[in-house]
């Protein structure tokens, strides 16, 4: 029954880890309408950065993964204004087409990138070295941070959404592109920070799993694929 139920937390753990990715990939087809194949690629930089910030330059961990979503936020929010701002300006035929295409080139170019800047090789990082004890379980710390962490992103989304003025802006939009310019809701300013909070929450996830799926150019390919089984 212990097995079963470590087995099963560790699950859970995983599950919450993914659903906030998958809810970063919900959010930008549902206001910008377009699928990011790179959102993978900002997992891996938000693992990358969390365990520079942590395991190099000596920052705490909770700050480390404040650090690391914050600056996968800011770059996200300079690619979405360089390479995808063109579809809402009509300077491309097919959006669609245009959002897949750079997409996938722009989660190469990342990937090969950080082979160049951090190295093909594999990184485990140990933030936690304590085992809490929860009952019917024992958890790693870094298991429990990241579940912790994932919920409460998730919550405050939730929140963020439903009871504030650019969340309900975001979901007019997600329902009505041509209504919500009209009511005098900025189309591309909202779209650039959709984009770059998908991002955050991606970087987010990277943070807080990189002890568990360790640290990898390439390590942001199987969340991507766990996460897209995730959308509604």
């Amino acid at each position: 029954m212990e097995i079963l139920a470590e087995a099963i937390s560790r699950g859970l753990v995983i599950g919450v880890v993914y659903a906030l990715m998958g809810l970063g990939l919900t959010l930008i087809i549902g206001v910008m309408r377009i699928i990011n194949f790179a959102q993978g690629e900002f997992y891996m930089l938000g693992a990358y950065l969390a365990y520079y910030l942590c395991a190099i330059y000596g920052f705490p961990f909770p700050l480390a993964i404040l650090g690391a979503a914050l600056l996968v936020f800011g770059v996200a929010y300079i690619v979405e204004m360089i390479l995808l701002s063109p579809m809402r300006q009509e300077s491309v035929e097919n959006p669609m087409e245009y959002s897949l295409m750079i997409t996938f080139a722009l989660s190469i170019f990342l990937q090969k990138m950080a082979v160049i800047a951090f190295g093909p090789h594999v990184r485990r990082p140990e933030y936690f070295k304590s085992i809490v004890d929860l009952g019917v379980v024992s958890l790693h710390g870094d298991w429990l941070v990241a579940m912790v962490v994932a919920t409460a992103l998730i919550l405050f989304v939730t929140f963020y959404l439903g009871r504030t003025w650019r969340g309900r802006s975001w979901r007019a939009i997600a329902q009505s592109l041509p209504g919500a310019s009209i009511v005098g809701i900025n189309i591309g300013r909202e779209s650039s920070l959709v984009f770059a909070l998908a991002c955050l929450l991606a970087g987010a996830a990277g943070a807080v799993l990189a002890p568990i799926t360790l640290v990898f150019p390439t390590v942001g390919s199987s969340p991507l694929s766990k996460a897209m089984k995730s959308w509604p």
